[in-house]
């Protein structure tokens, strides 16, 4: 699954690397994560996530993306 957030018009790329520790944090999180990958690019933060087995979570993988995005939120506004 690939998730994209875009951050306000005008962030730079060096501002959104910034972030990566606290995203990586939070998305390390779910455990329902097998492992993920963030790319930021000006003001565009894509997340490609990659899930456990079906038989081995809760949710299934529109939950886990809800999540997701409901946990990085405050990012729309960095």
């Amino acid at each position: 699954m690939n998730i994209a957030i875009e951050t306000k018009q005008g962030a730079t790329t060096e501002s959104m690397i910034g972030l990566a520790p606290k995203i990586s944090q939070i998305i390390s999180s779910i455990p329902e994560l097998r492992n993920f990958n963030i790319t930021v690019s000006n003001n565009t933060i894509s997340i490609a996530v990659r899930l456990v087995k079906k038989n081995q979570r809760d949710k299934n993988s529109f939950e886990v993306q809800d999540d997701i995005l409901a946990q990085l939120a405050y990012l729309k506004e960095k």
